[in-house]
């Protein structure tokens, strides 16, 4: 059940940025949750997190993921709070892709509206 909360992703970019200034003077203002979703490096089929491993990273690359991920969080709930949203942060940390993350996300939690800026070339 929604709270009437509107979700606002937020990955840190310009189109982030200009979302959350469109949804204020598009929707006014009310309750908000910034949301930053990301992805450990440790998950990530990549050659780079191999090397993570390797390198031993592990438990302290993690929880430097999440500082990052929650500042990130935090960093779009101010600029949210400045255009006049009550707005708190949130960072998740998915197990695949972020947009996936992001859906679980919004079907877990059924906001009343979903904002996003996107770079314009990914899903």
């Amino acid at each position: 059940m929604s709270d009437g909360r509107i979700l606002i992703a937020y990955d840190g970019s310009e189109n982030a940025r200009h979302a959350i200034e469109v949804a204020a003077a598009e929707l006014g203002v009310g309750p908000a949750t910034v949301l930053h979703a990301w992805e450990p490096l440790s998950s990530a089929s990549s050659r780079l997190a191999v090397y993570a491993m390797i390198a031993g990273a592990g438990a302290q690359e993690l929880a430097y993921e999440r500082e990052q991920a929650q500042a990130k969080a935090e960093e779009g709930a101010a600029l949210a709070r400045e255009v006049g949203f009550d707005a708190n942060a949130v960072a998740i940390e998915g197990d695949g892709p972020v947009a996936q993350t992001l859906v679980e996300y919004i079907d877990e939690q059924r906001p009343r509206l979903v904002v996003t800026g996107t770079r314009g070339l990914t899903g």
